[in-house]
Formats: C-alpha cells, sequence, structure tokens
C-alpha cells in the first residue's frame, strides 16, 4: 500500500518568526513591477492561468476569514509567480511496478510550481509558500489541479506559533 501513496510533494513554506498575525484580516493583490503574466503552454495560456490562481487565492482567503479591500486599506498584500518544474510521470492505473516488474499505463504531463507570497503593508515579505504539482491534461484538470495547489498551500497560512 505504501508503494501505491501519492507522490505529490509537500508544499513549502517559510515565514518571519517576528510577525504577528493576529490581526491580519484584509489582504489585496500587490502590484510587483517585476510581474510577469505566466507563460502558457499546449493545453492553457497565460491568461487562464493568472485568472484562475487570482480565483483560487481569493477563494482560499475568503474562506479562512479574510477580507479583499482596496491596497490602501490591506493589512496583507499577496502576489504569485509560477513556473514550469519538468515533465512528471502519473501511472493511469496505480503503481503495479513494484509487484510486477511492469508498468501498466504511463502518462508523462507538465509539472507546474506555483509560489505564494505575503507581505506585510510595508511590503515586506513575511510568507512564503511554493507547491510543485502535476498539470492535468486538458484545460478542466488544470483548473482542478491549481484549485488543489492553492488550497493546499494556503492551508498553511497563517502560520501557527
Amino acid at each position: 500500500a505504501a508503494a501505491c501513496a501519492g507522490t505529490h510533494p509537500k508544499p513549502v513554506y517559510a515565514y518571519d518568526h517576528t510577525v504577528s498575525f493576529v490581526g491580519l484580516t484584509t489582504y489585496a493583490w500587490y502590484k510587483d513591477p517585476a510581474f510577469k503574466i505566466p507563460h502558457g503552454d499546449s493545453i492553457i495560456d497565460g491568461a487562464f492561468l493568472d485568472s484562475h490562481i487570482r480565483s483560487a487565492v481569493d477563494d482560499a482567503l475568503r474562506k479562512e476569514g479574510y477580507q479583499k479591500v482596496d491596497p490602501a486599506r490591506a493589512t496583507l498584500l499577496v502576489a504569485y509567480n509560477t513556473g514550469d518544474t519538468g515533465v512528471g510521470e502519473r501511472d493511469e492505473f496505480g503503481n503495479y511496478e513494484w509487484a510486477t516488474g511492469y508498468v501498466v499505463a504511463t502518462n508523462w504531463e507538465k509539472e507546474r510550481t506555483v509560489t505564494i507570497d505575503i507581505r506585510n503593508n510595508a511590503r515586506k515579505l513575511i510568507w512564503r509558500g511554493s507547491i510543485n504539482r502535476l498539470e492535468g491534461q486538458n484545460p478542466d484538470a488544470v483548473a482542478r489541479e491549481l484549485d488543489r495547489e492553492v488550497a493546499t498551500l494556503l492551508s498553511h497560512f497563517p502560520p501557527t506559533s
């Protein structure tokens, strides 16, 4: 059973241990001057990625009780970036190779990294999380996976002492 367990790597995150996250309840999107719309690929374009990641972050933060406000009133500023990490292997029918020595059916999919940065209202980075996931083989699968990535990543925000 252990050999059949999921192969998704765990999210990686870090935060400034000197910052109290108590009372930080509002957020806005940070207008990072270095931000570039992510590049697309043969399945989806960069505009799809941008709008879907922003929507997934908004949904995840709203579910945690954060309120989206005008940037001038926000206690938190949120930004993201993304990039391809390579091509990953996904076994369609469970990994039977460990038992039989034969690969039953393997599909190859692009992997994508999503990194979310959260800054205080002085623009100081106070939390960063990153996660790698297989991207999916069609736009619906990509959308579902992005939702999962963001929800998993933001489940670690705010950090607990």
